[in-house]
């Protein structure tokens, strides 16, 4: 039986035409990533898609528990947004904002706490346990692209994006600009080294300038 349901969940997969799918798809029952699939694929936009799985919650237990229950299925519902966001290239934050039922407020509040979180000044060691605690809470540490959002702090943390990296976060998730934490990390380096090189410039300059006489 095991068997078969891991041959179902990899047939399911490759239907999905190379849609990425959480590591922990698995939580779901078969059935219901089987309707999931139906549903992402049977609209052209997440909307129209959102609101056929709130339809369907008012008959069928499973997505009730997890699109309206905040407590018993979290996980179920992580799955859920992420399986919509990678069919229409959105942020799962974004995608969870659009339910507005008590689980999707849970998890759309514990990202903007892990957003917040990794922008403010402060101790490294006092944010890596701030993180820690809110994955431990719950947090979706790929809800939105957090690599890219530590670049946009303040000065990069290797032990900051060592600990992410180490808890899943996805080293190519793009901001809607399009850009890797790689790719932003980058641009700092190449403005870093233009900054030195203005600097070189005007302390060259000011060793050469002659002094002014005034007359």
């Amino acid at each position: 039986m095991k068997k078969i349901a891991l041959l179902f969940l990899f047939l399911c997969a490759n239907a999905l035409s190379g849609m990425e799918q959480p590591k922990s798809v698995s939580i779901l029952p078969p059935e219901v990533i089987e309707m999931i699939i139906v549903y992402v694929h049977a609209y052209d936009n997440p909307d129209a898609v959102i609101k056929a799985i709130k339809s369907l919650s008012l008959v069928d237990i499973n997505f009730n528990t997890i699109i309206n229950d905040m407590y018993s299925n979290p996980e179920g519902f992580k799955v859920l947004v992420h399986m919509i966001a990678n069919k229409f290239n959105k942020q799962p934050c974004e995608i969870a904002n659009k339910f507005k039922t008590p689980a999707a407020e849970k998890y759309s509040d514990l990202c903007e706490k892990l957003r917040s979180t990794l922008k403010r000044l402060g101790a490294q060691e006092d944010k890596i346990e701030g993180v820690k605690k809110l994955l431990e809470e719950g947090a979706d540490i790929n809800g939105f692209p957090v690599l890219p959002a530590v670049m946009t702090g303040s000065t990069p943390s290797a032990e900051m994006i060592q600990f992410l990296l180490d808890n899943g976060a996805n080293p190519n998730a793009k901001t809607p600009r399009g850009l890797t934490a790689l790719d932003m990390f980058n641009d700092i380096h190449r403005r870093a080294n233009e900054f030195e090189y203005i600097k070189a410039l005007l302390e060259e300059a000011m060793r050469k300038q002659r002094p002014i006489i005034n007359k």
